[in-house]
């Protein structure tokens, strides 16, 4: 689906605004649909940190609802196992969502055919993986490592990206890139759904809640108190 962004923070001199759109998978979890991505990139908050005076905050899924319009996303959750990894709740039909493989499932499957799909270019960027992936060796830890070469000519996995099976099973997201050589080598980190409930101690986040001054005040705290857990996931090397 595509998802469009819009929000705008209040400043003293320029208001600070991000108008994205980006494609995001969807999948079906616990018999709903929602829309995963990467919190950053989804949110703008790649762009830096948001203050409270959010007078603007609109996600909008352009999958058409039943009503022949855009669906508003309201509710947002993060997965306790990490909390980088979006999930957008939204409305519709659930027969075209993909249902997540799960890690140990992944594993029995093996890591052939599994290809890499660029979240800002609505599924038109694509391309195989082949033996650039190797899995975690902890079953506690859930990923999927992607090496990108940056001298070369490769589809680059980043941050909001996505991983399929050939036969269109829901892989996981790309949470976060690591150097591994400066300037020639680095190694992205995406996230595979664990075998253990997901909505198991998941951040439910009001996205359409204002406080009294009609701020989005809720979802700026909301997000502004994980950036030091996002900084610690982020910092975790390969287990």
């Amino acid at each position: 689906s595509r998802l469009v962004l819009d929000l705008r923070e209040t400043r003293l001199l320029i208001d600070h605004r991000v108008n994205r759109t980006g494609y995001l998978p969807e999948i079906l979890l616990d018999g709903r649909r929602f829309l995963v991505g990467e919190v950053r990139n989804v949110t703008g908050l790649d762009r830096g940190e948001l203050s409270d005076e959010i007078s603007e905050l609109s996600f909008r899924d352009l999958a058409v609802g039943d009503d022949g319009a855009p669906i508003v996303i309201d509710r947002m959750w993060l997965p306790a196992a990490d909390r980088r990894v979006a999930l957008l709740a939204t409305a519709g039909k659930a027969a075209g969502a993909m249902r997540p493989i799960t890690f140990p499932d992944l594993l029995k499957r093996g890591m052939q055919e599994l290809y890499l799909f660029k979240a800002r270019s609505f599924g038109t960027e694509s391309g195989p993986l082949g033996d650039r992936v190797s899995p975690s060796l902890d079953l506690e830890s859930p990923y999927l490592y992607i090496r990108n070469s940056l001298r070369g000519s490769e589809l680059r996995a980043e941050p909001g990206d996505f991983v399929l099976t050939r036969q269109g099973d829901f892989v996981g997201v790309v949470v976060a890139c690591d150097n591994v050589e400066i300037g020639s080598k680095e190694e992205a980190k995406c996230f595979v759904f664990p075998a253990a409930p997901v909505f198991a101690g998941a951040l439910e986040i009001d996205l359409a809640a204002r406080d009294g001054n009609g701020n989005h005040s809720t979802f700026a705290r909301a997000v502004r108190g994980l950036a030091e857990e996002w900084h610690r996931l982020d910092a975790r090397h390969r287990m």
